[in-house]
């Protein structure tokens, strides 16, 4: 793995991408064709015609975040991952985010490197830290070579003056500030720039918990015989510094500054006893915002005869939300299959990883990746109970319509028309009247086997009891499910349901990569699929929005 500077990466989704990025050009013309090197500007994407220039004196008018502060303000203008890390190291005062910490990413970082795979990119990148505590304050993400000015280079920071994080990018030797956390709901800026994978303004670490796949980490590492023989790497003192840590050091990092964004964004959005814009708040509970990948914590390449493999829990039902912030009490083990189910797919299916010209007859390094739930999303739910916008009772309930689905749902999506505009902090009893008022008086409440109906039945519960009919209907799930996952063709079922949901993973931004997940390349889904309670996999005929086949 030889890097030189423009290797193809495919960064935030500009229309005005250089060829080497390997994506799909328009005619747009750079916005920054015309700007000096060594400028700063503003550049929000969408809602920007032209950069605007910031002069290093206006700085502080605009960003306040240990980047800023520390290096865009004293008239610095960095080229390089090295040139940004000296400077920090430079600075003193209270200001300064002396501490520091590296972490390795590479989509085929288990790939070892031979003449099969030279030509294979195997996306190695390095995520840099800096603290002043335990929490960080500043992340920067690069490739190698670390001292060129043409590899991307990208930077956010927290702003403690806007509450936020500030984004920033390094292009064409000019720095241009993409826009803070709070734009990333901007209609004119939503899902564009940084916004394409922070889609709400919040850290992004994909791959989040245990066996954090791509990440070099306790579970598998990131070492150099993915290298060519004569990559520079081999020798390079930063790349194999002291500071290097694991995946499952970053994920509470990542954590915190999700959870640090999310309190600011509600302390803004409350005022009067009131949460305003509550539609937003709870796309985070009705729809798919974006997700995180999870997979088996075994590698099936290491499966041994007669072993069964774990699957995740999060892939079958919403156990984050449900079971752990809400304390549903049901009781489910883990799932689990025997191993030569998933090889037998692996095998009938043409499993392969597939990147640019080359393809790998290969699963990803941990067996089962798919979507799950959005940490996120989890945090948005656990602010809006603590915050009194939502009761136990109502959140519990939106969830368990159409539960077996815990991304993806255009079902449950449906109920989001529902929720008010605002919501009175009293502790979910207004929300809870409004919004099963505003559901009983629509038409469709009356249609069997509408969304509407099924949330109201799930309400109707005695409320003094709630708890149990929906503890009863995760339990016989959960006992068709084990049932399933027994059989041959029930774990079938199961595996071509992963691979529609990775389907539907690899048509948002947040999928970068083509390593990320493997393909089944001789599987044919011509809709998305989804579960059932009887845990049989169906059709889930598309909505007019998503009137396309999944191929």
């Amino acid at each position: 793995m030889k890097f030189a500077a423009g290797r193809r990466f495919p960064t935030r989704r500009y229309p005005y991408r250089e060829p080497e990025s390997g994506l799909a050009l328009d005619t747009s013309v750079d916005p920054l064709n015309d700007i000096p090197k060594a400028s700063f500007v503003r550049f929000f994407l969408g809602r920007d015609d032209r950069p605007e220039a910031i002069e290093t004196a206006d700085v502080p008018k605009h960003v306040n975040d240990p980047f800023a502060q520390l290096i865009l303000a004293a008239g610095f203008r960095p080229l390089t991952l090295l040139d940004i890390l000296d400077y920090l190291n430079q600075a003193t005062g209270p200001n300064a985010v002396s501490g520091q910490r590296l972490y390795r990413v590479a989509d085929g970082g288990q790939i070892p490197w031979d003449a099969a795979t030279a030509n294979l990119d195997r996306h190695l990148r390095l995520v840099v830290t800096r603290h002043r505590g335990e929490e960080a304050e500043l992340f920067i993400s690069s490739a190698p070579p670390f001292d060129s000015a043409e590899i991307f280079l990208q930077v956010f920071a927290w702003d403690p003056v806007s509450g936020a994080y500030n984004f920033y990018e390094r292009r064409r030797g000019i720095w241009s500030w993409a826009g803070s956390s709070w734009e990333a709901f901007d209609p004119q800026m939503r899902g564009l720039g940084p916004f394409d994978s922070h889609v709400s303004g919040a850290p992004v670490m994909k791959e989040l918990k245990l066996p954090w796949m791509h990440w070099h980490s306790q579970s598998a590492l990131i070492l150099d015989n993915i290298l060519a023989p004569d990559d520079p790497l081999h020798n390079d003192p930063f790349y194999h510094g002291s500071e290097l840590r694991g995946g499952e050091d970053l994920e509470l990092i990542v954590r915190a500054g999700v959870s640090r964004w999310t309190r600011s964004r509600f302390d803004r959005s409350i005022s009067g006893g009131m949460l305003k814009d509550a539609k937003l708040f709870f796309r985070h509970i009705l729809s798919t915002t974006t997700v995180n990948l999870v997979t088996s914590p075994q590698q099936g390449a290491f499966l041994g005869d007669g072993e069964m493999l774990r699957l995740p829990t999060s892939f079958f039902l919403n156990s984050d939300c449900l079971l752990d912030e809400l304390g549903l009490p049901a009781t489910i083990g883990r799932p689990k299959s025997p191993g030569t189910f998933y090889l037998d797919c692996l095998t009938t299916y043409g499993v392969e990883l597939k990147d640019g010209p080359v393809t790998l007859a290969r699963d990803t390094p941990f067996a089962f990746a798919v979507p799950e739930p959005a940490f996120e999303d989890r945090t948005v739910l656990a602010e809006l109970i603590r915050r009194g916008a939502l009761s136990r009772r109502l959140a519990a309930s939106l969830l368990m319509v159409d539960f077996t689905n815990p991304v993806f749902s255009t079902r449950r999506e449906k109920l989001h028309r529902y929720i008010p505009e605002e919501i009175a902090l009293d502790g979910g009893q207004t929300l809870n009247d409004s919004f099963v008022a505003a559901v009983q008086a629509s038409s469709e409440a009356a249609e069997p086997g509408s969304v509407e109906a099924e949330f109201l039945t799930i309400w109707s519960a005695n409320p003094a009891a709630w708890q149990d009919p929906m503890v009863a209907a995760i339990e016989s799930y959960w006992t068709n499910l084990l049932q399933r996952l027994t059989t041959a063709a029930g774990f079938d079922e199961v595996f071509r349901l992963s691979e529609s949901r990775r389907r539907q993973f690899r048509k948002r931004p947040l999928a970068e990569f083509g390593l990320t997940l493997a393909v089944a390349a001789k599987l044919e889904i011509p809709v998305p699929l989804q579960m059932t309670e009887k845990a049989r996999v169906i059709p889930n005929p598309p909505t007019e929005d998503q009137n396309h086949a999944i191929v």
